[in-house]
């Protein structure tokens, strides 16, 4: 019997020292001037599909904990800034890695382009809606990924587009809990089903999202098909 229990002691004891093993991975992200980048997207990458995902603070400072001792390859985002990809990142128990970051900007890889605008005078944010992103026409017009319409939101701070073009990720939520609204309905598996031609707006949902889409752990992408008057503008 002493034996058993002995055994018992031991047993629970390898059990909870390997719950208690819990990794951690940090850091600081900064601009090329020095200065502290807030709400940039950090996610791991594992095996191509982003998991584990948060946003830098207004300090820049971001922070993802609850890992298993491994390696990991991180991934710090922000539009307007190259993509910075760290791999081979190692975690041991109990321990905090710490990844800082320096993001270079991209303008200088950017096209110059003629766009002319039906709309500019509604701005993209509102000062009502500081959660709130948007895509107009003038944005689908020379769009590569017109096509296929979610890889379009990658342009939106904030909002990963999986590679396979499928799953959101919207501040670092799981994709299953990114709705997608088309002229009012809810997708139910959430694809959009449209064309991207005959998109006239996508509106994001970042934070905040209005009751009447219901409770929403992650974002909502709101679209909008072009409409009459959207049509008679093409034509001018």
């Amino acid at each position: 019997m002493k034996n058993a229990i002995l055994l018992f002691i031991v047993i629970l004891g390898i059990n909870l020292n390997a719950f208690s093993q819990s990794s951690t991975i940090k850091g600081v992200v900064k601009d090329e001037s020095g200065n502290r980048v807030p709400y940039a997207t950090v996610y791991l990458d594992v095996n191509g599909s982003p998991q584990h995902g948060t946003t830098t603070d207004e300090n820049g400072v971001y922070k993802i904990s609850g890992l298993t001792p491994g390696k990991y390859t991180v991934v710090i985002q922000f539009l307007g800034y190259q993509t910075k990809k760290y791999t081979d990142i190692t975690v041991t128990a109990n321990e905090t890695a710490y990844v800082n970051a320096t993001l270079q900007s991209a303008a200088e890889d950017l096209p110059v382009i003629d766009i002319i605008c039906y709309d500019c005078e509604r701005p993209l944010i509102k000062p009502s809606e500081p959660s709130v992103e948007m895509l107009t026409p003038t944005d689908f017009e020379h769009n590569p990924n017109i096509n296929e319409p979610k890889m379009m939101l990658r342009a939106l701070g904030g909002i990963i587009v999986a590679e396979n073009g499928k799953d959101v990720y919207v501040r670092g939520s799981r994709p299953e809990n990114t709705q997608i609204i088309v002229d009012g309905v809810k997708s139910p598996d959430g694809e959009m089903h449209i064309p991207g031609q005959a998109i006239g707006s996508m509106k994001v949902y970042t934070g905040g999202v209005p009751a009447i889409y219901g409770d929403v752990l992650g974002g909502v992408v709101v679209v909008q098909t072009k409409g009459y008057f959207d049509l008679v503008k093409m034509k001018k």
